[in-house]
C-alpha cells in the first residue's frame, strides 16, 4: 500500500508541474565572493554541530581512505591544489550570520605527509589507528578554512594511503563523486583541460527561491500537533548522559538479482530504490518501539538536483 500510495502522489505532482525550478542566471563577476545565503540543511547541519543540543557538537562530515601502488605523491597534492582552485565550495566558510562565502584566494591547501615505509609493522598499525580516530569524527569550524583534511601515509611494500576528511556543510554526497572524479582527472592528465564547472553554487541557490516550498512546509506545519512523535528506541542510556557522541554506520546488502528486481519494480512506479526500502526500515524501528501497531514519525533526508541548470551536474 505504501509503494502504491507513493507512484500515485509522485505522478500526480509530476502533473501539477512540481518540482520545476527556474534556470540559474549568471551573476556579475564583483557579486562571486559576496556573502549568501546557507540552505536549510545547511543550517541544521551548522545547529547539529553546535553543541546546543543532546548528541550534537558533531559535524556532518565524510571521512575515507584509499591506497594505491607507485603513487606520486608530489604530484597529487598539486592535483588536490588544482582541485581547490577550480571547485569554488572548497574554499568557502560559513558565517553565525546564516551566510557562506568563497573565499576568492586561499593559500596552498596542507596534505601533512607520515613516511612509514622503515618502520616496524606494530608502529604501522597504531600510526594509522590514530589518523583513523582523529580524522574519522573530526570537528571543523565553519569559519575557518580549510573545511578538508587530506593527509598521506607512505606504508611499506610500496603502498601509499591516502586519507580525506571533508565537512559536508560545503558539499554534499554528489559533489564528493564529482570532486573524486576530477582529483583523478587531473591526477592522471597533469596537462588536461577539464570542462568548466558552469554555475556556481550561489548562482544555483539564486534560482531556487527561498519559498519555493512554502506550500508543503505550511502543510507540515500544519500537521505537527496531530504527528506521532519519533521512534521510541530502546536506549543504553540517555542522549544527556553523552558527552562526546560517536557515530558508526551499520551496512546490510541485498543480493545482485533481488537488488536489480527491486530496482526494476521501483521504476516501473516511479520511485527510488531507497523510498521503497523505506518501510522495511519503519517495521525494525517499530519492533523496538513497542510493535509494528506504535506509531511514529521520522523525516528521511532527501537530496536532489533541479533540472534545467546548464553544468549543475558538475
Amino acid at each position: 500500500r505504501y509503494v502504491r500510495g507513493c507512484a500515485r502522489r509522485t505522478r500526480t505532482r509530476r502533473r501539477a508541474g512540481h518540482g520545476r525550478e527556474p534556470r540559474a542566471r549568471p551573476e556579475p563577476d564583483e557579486d562571486r565572493y559576496e556573502p549568501f545565503r546557507l540552505t536549510d540543511v545547511q543550517h541544521a547541519y551548522l545547529m547539529g554541530s553546535s553543541g546546543d543540543y543532546p548528541l550534537s557538537g558533531v559535524n556532518t562530515h565524510y571521512y575515507t581512505e584509499f591506497d594505491g601502488r607507485g603513487l606520486d605523491v608530489p604530484r597529487l597534492y598539486e592535483a588536490l591544489c588544482r582541485l581547490v582552485r577550480r571547485h569554488e565550495m572548497l574554499r568557502a566558510v560559513a558565517s553565525p550570520d546564516g551566510t557562506q562565502r568563497v573565499l576568492p584566494e586561499v593559500p596552498p591547501v596542507p596534505m601533512p605527509l607520515a613516511d612509514l615505509r622503515t618502520a616496524d609493522p606494530g608502529h604501522v598499525a597504531a600510526r594509522l589507528d590514530r589518523i583513523r580516530a582523529e580524522m574519522s569524527h573530526q570537528t571543523f569550524p565553519a569559519g575557518a578554512w580549510p573545511l578538508l583534511d587530506v593527509r598521506v601515509s607512505m606504508l611499506p611494500d610500496g603502498v601509499t594511503r591516502v586519507h580525506v576528511s571533508v565537512d559536508l556543510l560545503v558539499v554534499d554526497l554528489w559533489s564528493l563523486r564529482i570532486l573524486s572524479r576530477d582529483w583523478r582527472a587531473l591526477y592522471e592528465r597533469p596537462d588536461a583541460a577539464l570542462p568548466p564547472p558552469g554555475i556556481s553554487f550561489r548562482q544555483y541557490l539564486s534560482a531556487v527561491k527561498p519559498d519555493a516550498n512554502a506550500a508543503a512546509r505550511d502543510y507540515w506545519l500544519n500537521r505537527l500537533d496531530s504527528l506521532p512523535p519519533g521512534p521510541d528506541l530502546p536506549l543504553r542510556r540517555l542522549p544527556d548522559a553523552t558527552e562526546i557522541p560517536r557515530f558508526h554506520r551499520r551496512a546490510a546488502q541485498l543480493e545482485q538479482a533481488r537488488w536489480d528486481t527491486l530496482r526494476e519494480r521501483a521504476t516501473e512506479r516511479g520511485l527510488t530504490p531507497s523510498r521503497c526500502c523505506w518501510p522495511r526500515t519503519r517495521r525494525c524501528w517499530a519492533r523496538g518501539a513497542g510493535g509494528p501497531g506504535s506509531p511514529s514519525t521520522c523525516r528521511p533526508s532527501t537530496a536532489g538536483r533541479p533540472p534545467g541548470h546548464r553544468g549543475g551536474h558538475r
